[in-house]
């Protein structure tokens, strides 16, 4: 492009900001934002209000605290009950799980029975 032809356009893209006026907003235009806010208020329902209430972080971060702390405390405790068990337990879960002495004919599916 010829550089005479960009300057041109350059300033008549600059000209035509002289022409533009300053934006005003529509009359009453924040009576009406006002007005529709409080509308939306009235209308709300106890369930937006609690919601709004624990969104708060005030409220938020001290619930998700206490929260945590009772799943550490119970994970801990849940720990220290299970360490008290031995390899005999164990033992005897594996033997009564996989035992050939348990009902293994509750299925007989050569006769189609169940």
């Amino acid at each position: 492009m010829d550089k005479n032809k960009l300057n041109k356009l350059v300033e008549e893209t600059m000209n035509s900001m002289d022409v533009a006026g300053k934006a005003t907003p529509a009359p009453f235009l924040l009576t009406r934002i006002n007005a529709r806010m409080e509308r939306e208020d009235a209308y709300s329902t106890i369930w937006e209000k609690v919601s709004a209430f624990i969104a708060k972080p005030a409220v938020a971060f001290p619930v998700l605290a206490v929260v945590l702390a009772i799943n550490f405390f119970i994970i801990r405790s849940s720990v220290n009950n299970n360490s008290s068990s031995s390899a005999s337990d164990y033992s005897k879960v594996a033997t009564d799980d996989y035992s050939l002495s348990t009902a293994t004919s509750l299925f007989d599916f050569e006769n189609g029975q169940k």
